[in-house]
């Protein structure tokens, strides 16, 4: 008949969250009972109620994040702890950062896996020196009411600049130093005629270029952007091939050609000195000379007319 409340018995016990961080349970207890209520006769009080737990954000966990080459989606997997659960991704690498997505909604809680983000050419510029590097995926959980769960899950990845990514050559020059050639026969001579090559190159996505090398089939020339040759020596079609390293060790190769026209200076041949009267009629005891000179030269070039 009292209205005071009375301790009957207590019990500790664990109870463990859903995997979304949510628990409801229902607790019922019951005490043997001897005696008469209100005239009725009671063996037994029992009681019931149902408890909500406080919630326990639960955010997920990256599973494995695929190795990737720039250009292509990233493969990110993890398992939602509810299927109302949402999440946003984002990836950095140095000072690059895509920022975080729209929300993703895998609407379950199987494994997910998520190639909804190209990662860009343009990450290849925090990367000059090399042609790996390691790229970090972030992942958010979100409640249904857009409210963040817990703190962002992370997993690195290896990305991979694409063999594409290399340097460049715009030019390669080959510029004739005439010397004592005039000039406006345009050609390259040989024996008189030089070379100037020039190479203009330069890297990609953030690379420098680190050494040049220029050749005349297996023999350097020069290991340098630029080079005169010495005077040339071989007749015919001479090829250089220019070759450009960047900073990632990547390379580049371009080729010109000139053409060297066959030279030798004329030559006289033989030369006979007779004498003569004045008519030129040979005779030895004449006072005059009767001069005769043979020359030889190239016919590939044009030289002037020699005459005695």
């Amino acid at each position: 008949s009292q209205t005071t409340t009375t301790l009957l018995s207590s019990k500790s016990f664990t109870v463990y969250h859903n995997s979304d961080g949510t628990k409801s349970i229902t607790l019922e207890a019951g005490w043997r009972f001897s005696g008469t209520y209100s005239g009725q006769s009671i063996s037994w009080i029992k009681c019931s109620s149902t408890v909500t737990l406080d919630n326990i954000p639960r955010s997920s966990s990256i599973t494995s994040a695929g190795n990737v080459t720039l250009g292509n989606a990233c493969s990110v997997k993890w398992t939602p702890n509810s299927s109302a659960f949402k999440f946003k991704v984002k990836f950095t690498l140095g000072n690059y950062d895509s920022g975080w997505t729209s929300f993703i909604t895998p609407n379950s809680t199987s494994a997910y896996t998520y190639t909804g983000f190209t990662i860009p050419l343009t990450v290849a510029n925090q990367l000059p020196k090399n042609t790996t590097g390691t790229m970090t995926v972030y992942l958010a959980t979100y409640n249904s009411s857009g409210t963040q769960i817990g703190s962002n899950a992370s997993k690195t990845f290896t990305v991979t600049v694409p063999t594409s990514i290399k340097p460049s050559i715009s030019a390669f020059t080959a510029t004739r130093v005439d010397n004592e050639v005039p000039s406006s026969w345009g050609i390259y001579v040989q024996g008189k005629s030089q070379c100037t090559l020039a190479i203009t190159a330069a890297g990609s996505y953030g690379s420098t270029i680190s050494s040049y090398q220029i050749k005349q089939g297996s023999t350097v020339l020069a290991s340098a952007s630029s080079v005169r040759t010495a005077i040339l020596t071989t007749t015919g079609t001479i090829t250089y091939t220019a070759t450009v390293t960047d900073s990632r060790g990547r390379t580049a190769t371009a080729t010109v050609s000139i053409s060297v026209s066959a030279y030798s200076a004329p030559k006289f041949t033989q030369v006979l000195s007779q004498r003569c009267l004045q008519n030129g009629t040979l005779n030895d005891d004449g006072t005059y000379i009767r001069a005769f000179a043979k020359f030889s030269f190239l016919n590939a070039i044009t030289i002037p007319a020699i005459g005695i």
